[in-house]
């Protein structure tokens, strides 16, 4: 199990992506759909939730801090029991047995959920791996963070910021002297303040004001 830490726009669901390819290859893990779901409701969790999943043949990936308390409590133990049981079947001896739970906000959950989070971990963890994304770690209760590796994630640097925003104008096709040139493209990083995703949303306004007619999409790279 992993907790990654830091800023938003920082990378760390980039990074866990990129995890997640290196371990289970094939590009599975971005073969992804989104599916609104009804968890809990079952004689373990009687109550029930509803939210939204991002899922794969290897992983899925839900914010249960979304449903507020008490109903996190449910949904993590009823997408953790059902992640569990329906994890990767193969004949391939090497290939990995398990599937993984990717937790964002996780230091927004409640304590009955991260308590209810660690009891189930440990029940299904021949299973399931569990990811944790949060901003600061110091919310999560001590049991568990210590059944976690931590990642802490830096804020990047405005040069990386420019170097990526450069690579997303590349991938679209689009000049950068038709956004301004190096100027623009530094002021945009600088007032991202090392959130990517900020860094991107600017630098798509950026782009509809100054074509007339087709504007690159470069949110699709968020």
């Amino acid at each position: 199990n992993m907790l990654f830490c830091g800023r938003t726009g920082s990378g760390r669901r980039t990074l866990i992506m990129c995890l997640l390819e290196a371990v289970f290859g094939g590009g599975r893990v971005w073969q992804r759909r989104t599916e609104h779901r009804t968890l809990g409701g079952d004689s373990e969790s009687p109550s029930s939730a509803e939210l939204n999943v991002i899922s794969s043949p290897v992983h899925m990936e839900l914010t249960p801090a979304d449903v507020g308390a008490p109903d996190d409590r449910v949904v993590v133990q009823s997408i953790i029991k059902e992640t569990a049981a329906n994890r990767p079947l193969t004949l391939d001896a090497d290939a990995k047995r398990f599937k993984v739970l990717v937790l964002n906000d996780a230091d927004r959950l409640s304590k009955d959920a991260q308590h209810a989070l660690r009891r189930t971990m440990e029940r299904y963890q021949h299973s399931c791996r569990i990811v944790l994304v949060c901003e600061t770690a110091s919310h999560l209760i001590d049991p568990l963070r210590s059944r976690c590796m931590m990642c802490r994630v830096p804020r990047p640097s405005d040069e990386a910021v420019e170097r990526l925003l450069r690579r997303a104008l590349h991938t679209v096709g689009c000049a950068e002297a038709a956004l301004g040139g190096d100027t623009a493209i530094a002021a945009i990083a600088r007032a991202a303040d090392g959130n990517v995703r900020t860094a991107l949303l600017h630098l798509q306004a950026h782009a509809v004001m100054s074509f007339d007619g087709q504007v690159p999409t470069l949110c699709m790279l968020l």
